[in-house]
């Protein structure tokens, strides 16, 4: 029997509850590890990590025997914990995630672009990268992008 390889890259989006600024630089390359830890004990790879101080992008790519909902809400709740117990006790993620596909002939220029993630914030705020992506996804204004997981784009 041969066996069945799959491909599936995912961009995630995770923010800090209320938008508080607490992934400081002192904190980030700690808080990055954690995140990257528990995307590997689920059997999936990060490709690529970046963000601001109230923020994270994701690029990885999915393990087929898990769903995108369960691995975004374990490594959420996850790093949360650790978090909080290791490094802030007032840290939360912000409820839901945002998560879209990526083509396997794109995987450079995301990387790249979450590299770039901090410069990009220096003339854009959080609240405006959130419209932008609505409008790539060609949503309503009234859509929870809170709520964006893989039944949303069948």
């Amino acid at each position: 029997m041969d066996e069945i390889r799959t491909e599936l890259y995912l961009h995630a989006i995770f923010i800090v509850d209320a938008h508080k600024k607490l992934i400081v630089p002192k904190l980030q390359d700690k808080i990055y590890k954690l995140i990257e830890e528990a995307i590997e004990r689920l059997n999936c790879s990060v490709l690529a990590i970046g963000g601001t101080e109230n923020h994270v992008h994701l690029l990885f790519d999915l393990n087929p025997d898990i769903s995108t909902e369960e691995l975004l809400k374990t490594v959420k709740l996850s790093t949360q914990t650790k978090i909080r117990h290791s490094l802030n006790p007032s840290f939360f993620w912000e409820d839901g995630y945002y998560v879209y596909s990526i083509g396997s002939e794109d995987i450079e220029a995301e990387k790249h672009k979450i590299k770039q993630e901090a410069i990009k914030h220096q003339n854009l705020t959080l609240a405006e990268e959130l419209q932008k992506l609505r409008d790539e996804l060609q949503m309503n204004e009234t859509d929870d992008l809170t709520d964006i997981n893989e039944n949303n784009f069948n």
